[in-house]
């Protein structure tokens, strides 16, 4: 397997899959939240789930643009810089939407990177001056800490873990 089809499998597979026993994925960390819980920062300088989730589809949005080449005015992002505004914190359906919107851009992601010949991973990326392969690997961490946030966030409010989620974490220790 090609170092682009393992960092493109790594994007996806660290995000969105829900079978790794090691760690909780994303549609594992978002499950069951309603728009109001998700968009509820618990305190001052604290941001929301919602708010990550933003903020994660913004990111990824502005990586797979630097990633093709494609010319990136700072000013036209969002009103909000890359991290938008939540419109209405009541609205199930703007919420559910947000968390499609990120499974979209995290597997449109991983599929420009899965394309990518492997000499590209040696480019520099001018725009964020580095090489592509570290660009790419910093997405991967800049997921995963966010992903954490998010579970912290659960936590802070009270809404972790879950009867469902607890009796997979007994089962993964139980097969560790």
């Amino acid at each position: 397997m090609s170092e682009t089809s393992h960092l493109a499998e790594a994007l996806e597979g660290l995000l969105a899959t829900t079978n790794y026993s090691w760690f909780v994925s994303y549609p594992t960390a978002v499950d069951g939240l309603t728009a109001e819980q998700a968009a509820c920062a618990i305190g001052p300088r604290l941001n929301s789930i919602w708010g990550i989730i933003l903020h994660l589809s913004m990111s990824q949005q502005f990586a797979l643009a630097v990633l093709r080449g494609d010319t990136i005015d700072m000013s036209t992002i969002t009103v909000d810089g890359i991290w938008p505004s939540i419109i209405d914190p009541q609205d199930e359906e703007a919420w559910q939407k947000a968390k499609f919107d990120l499974l979209n851009v995290n597997h449109a992601l991983a599929e420009y990177v899965a394309g990518l010949p492997a000499e590209a991973l040696e480019q520099q990326l001018p725009l964020v001056e580095m090489k592509c392969y570290a660009y790419i690997q910093g997405i991967l961490a800049h997921n995963k800490y966010h992903l954490c946030e998010i579970v912290d966030m659960r936590h802070m409010q009270g809404l972790w873990l879950l009867e469902k989620n607890l009796d997979e974490a007994d089962q993964s220790v139980e097969r560790g």
